[in-house]
């Protein structure tokens, strides 16, 4: 028989799961933003070197 107390446990570690899933989801965002804006930055930089040379 299944109780209402081993349903609440199982939201309950559903939910935490869930929302363990979206916080890795947005750093892994935040990492990907951030990786982003550092190409951008080094490919200006590059560039600007670059036109420094001519």
């Amino acid at each position: 028989m299944i109780s209402i107390t081993d349903v609440l446990v199982t939201i309950a570690a559903v939910a935490i799961i869930n929302e363990a899933n979206i916080m890795t989801a947005t750093v892994i965002q935040n990492m990907a933003t951030t990786t982003t804006s550092a190409n951008v930055k080094v490919e200006a930089s590059s560039q600007a070197f670059s036109q420094v040379d001519l």
